[in-house]
């Protein structure tokens, strides 16, 4: 969807999950063994605009709090809880997105019901 007229990032999201693309500045690399596989902004972002969309399992807040009793301390920091229809979930697949490798995660989620 282009022209002119620029979107919110409620209109990009929308846009972009129900059309089931990706942004174009996203890159899919593995890190390695021990974090996997990650998400990598290509280029900057602006603040507040829509980045992607989550499409894996969520989990509740308990299933979060067993797994995080299992990970390694430098792992914890890579899973977030958010709020929606009064529950707690996490998704279950989560990393911080970064913005540079010296930049703390500066993602915050969303979530946005679609009919």
């Amino acid at each position: 969807m282009r022209g002119s007229k620029r979107q919110s990032p409620t209109q990009d999201a929308v846009f972009h999950i129900t059309s089931c693309r990706d942004k174009v500045r996203l890159d899919v690399k593995y890190t390695g063994a021990f974090k996997g596989r990650g998400v990598f902004a290509v280029t900057d972002f602006t603040k507040g605009s829509f980045v992607l969309e989550y499409r894996g399992k969520l989990i509740s807040c308990q299933e979060s709090q067993r797994r995080q009793r299992l990970y390694h301390n430098s792992l914890k920091g890579f899973m977030f809880d958010f709020i929606w229809h009064g529950n707690f979930w996490t998704p279950s697949y989560c990393c911080g997105v970064r913005t540079g490798l010296a930049q703390p995660a500066t993602a915050l989620a969303l979530a946005l019901a679609l009919e």
